[in-house]
């Protein structure tokens, strides 16, 4: 079982995919789609689409999916699931930016989509977050500048909850507009990162070949281990903050008692 990439292109015919391929979801134009397969093994399935599921609502971006048989020159390659593709052509339709303005960074900071030095802003966060004391007002309020708190609170308790084994060294990608902060400006509009979440196939302990159902997902976020550091100094410096522990908390608690 593989995966699969569509990517339309007026050489071929339409230059985007118009369909309603997705119920819940009011976009109607693609660029690419996944026809992704049960991820390291065949066994890996449904733990990426049921973590879709599980954060569907949430504040933050997910892959929509749906199942679907797959053949391809008559031969049957088995069960797949259509998803979309969380990339600049995505937050562009679903957001109404211009892909030239969209900036994503993925694992420590490296640019998917932007210009060569898009990852200073981000970097710059981090370091501000890691060498002032974020449990000083001033110093918080600068860091929901930066990046959206709730965004990040949501994302980062969902992965803890699921227990993304292939994290945070892997699969870790947030975005922003290109522009400074603009406190006036729409959700997705005024500059602020924020995360996407998808790829879950090392979900609910580990890989598929050895889940660990007591795999801690908390102690992962907060290690700091050199396989780690680079991505958890951020959520390690924010937990400084009594105010962003509360809100983590109270989050938390409130997503565990909720269906």
């Amino acid at each position: 079982i593989k995966n699969l990439r569509l990517h339309a292109r007026s050489q071929y015919g339409n230059s985007k995919i118009n369909a309603n391929i997705f119920s819940n979801s009011n976009i109607n134009e693609f660029k690419h789609l996944l026809i992704r397969s049960g991820g390291h093994r065949p066994d890996c399935v449904p733990r990426d689409e049921l973590s879709s599921d599980i954060v569907n609502g949430l504040n933050f971006d997910a892959p929509n999916y749906r199942y679907s048989l797959a053949y391809l020159n008559g031969e049957y390659w088995g069960i797949h699931a259509l998803k979309e593709k969380l990339d600049e052509e995505y937050l562009s339709e679903k957001y109404s930016l211009e892909e030239d303005e969209i900036v994503i960074l993925d694992y420590n900071g490296e640019v998917d989509h932007g210009l060569e030095n898009d990852s200073t802003h981000y970097k710059n966060m981090v370091s501000y977050a890691v060498v002032n004391d974020l449990n000083t007002p001033v110093h918080y309020e600068y860091m929901k500048t930066q990046m959206d708190i709730d965004n990040y609170i949501d994302y980062m308790i969902s992965e803890i909850f699921i227990g993304n084994a292939d994290w945070t060294y892997s699969n870790t990608k947030f975005w922003r507009k290109r522009i400074a902060f603009n406190p006036s400006a729409n959700a997705s509009h005024d500059g602020r990162w924020r995360w996407l979440f998808y790829d879950l196939d090392g979900g609910y302990g580990g890989s598929c070949d050895n889940a660990y159902f007591g795999y801690n997902g908390l102690e992962q976020a907060l290690s700091t281990s050199s396989t780690f550091e680079e991505y958890t100094e951020l959520f390690i410096s924010l937990c400084e903050s009594q105010e962003f522990r509360e809100k983590f908390i109270l989050r938390a608690s409130d997503l565990n008692n909720s269906q």
